[in-house]
């Protein structure tokens, strides 16, 4: 998550909201939720509001924070605290809302909030966990993008990455694999929109940390726990880790076809020596120009069974 009511540096903020898409490429498991959560154009980065240079208000940052505690504590079915959180996010939207008008946020936003105030306070009474969480981070979203209308402090683009982060946890435990790739591709559309902000802040080793990671979760989420794969290409990337770093794998079908790794780099760091790729027998795999970062020799592939 975010860390609140502080001056984060860019860098070490954007460090933080990857850390959350980092958690959410380990995937959970759960029920499929009645919300569709935030929408988002594949590729695509919305516009941010025009700052009226004012302090964030001070409901609107309780919104955000009841919001995200609410979606730490669900899991464990703490539904006493849930409840006070609720009561805490109905008597904060309640403030803003007249004050959101006022300061020009705009009415689609609000709508879409009160929308989501509204399933909340209903998946939360029926302790419906799925739903509770994705009511929240619904929420979240909307404060997210009205944090535009003021001095934040930090870019928008941050708090967007960490309610992308959740909800691709929340797509996952759905096993909702368009879902899941739609919000990564939202994810690595906003990095790139950050760049030049980092790159202003020595946010360099951030920027190519998380396009490792955008790649990795891409990766991961073309799996047949979902739906069969086929046709799927990971080329010109820099990859390291894991027991072998790229391991391709059929389960649970019996085939997987038109997987292709080219011209990809590879580092040392795995925990079986020169493990680089490691396929399975029922995978049609292509590869060709995948080197050893190192020394630039060709990079082993291991074939199991």
């Amino acid at each position: 998550m975010l860390l609140r009511h502080r001056r984060t540096g860019c860098a070490t903020a954007v460090a933080l909201a990857v850390g959350a898409l980092a958690l959410a490429a380990c995937g959970s498991s759960g029920s499929s939720s009645s919300s569709s959560g935030p929408t988002v154009a594949a590729g695509s980065v919305a516009p941010v509001l025009t700052s009226t240079g004012q302090p964030v208000p001070k409901p609107l940052d309780e919104l955000e924070a009841q919001s995200e505690d609410l979606i730490d504590i669900v899991p464990g079915g703490k539904w006493d605290q849930v409840a006070g959180d609720v009561t805490s996010i109905d008597t904060a939207w309640a403030a803003y809302q007249p004050q959101g008008t006022t300061d020009g946020a705009p009415a689609a936003v609000l709508s879409g909030m009160a929308t989501a105030v509204g399933a909340l306070d209903a998946a939360s009474h029926a302790q419906d966990p799925t739903g509770t969480m994705q009511a929240a981070n619904d929420l979240s979203a909307g404060v997210v993008e009205l944090y535009g209308l003021y001095d934040l402090g930090r870019p928008v683009g941050i708090g967007r990455l960490d309610v992308i982060g959740r909800q691709i946890v929340l797509d996952a435990a759905a096993k909702d694999q368009a879902k899941v790739q739609q919000q990564i591709a939202a994810a690595t559309a906003q990095v790139a929109a950050l760049e030049s902000d980092l790159a202003d802040h020595d946010g360099k080793k951030v920027i190519d940390q998380s396009h490792d990671l955008l790649t990795a979760m891409t990766d991961a989420a073309a799996t047949q726990d979902y739906a069969p794969v086929t046709h799927t290409t990971i080329t010109q990337n820099w990859l390291d880790g894991a027991g072998c770093t790229v391991n391709t794998n059929n389960k649970p079908l019996p085939t997987m076809t038109g997987v292709t790794l080219t011209t990809n780099r590879f580092g040392r760091n795995h925990r079986y020596v020169d493990c680089a790729v490691l396929s399975q027998p029922g995978v049609t795999l292509t590869t060709s120009g995948n080197v050893w970062d190192d020394t630039g020799l060709p990079a082993r592939l291991r074939l199991n069974g």
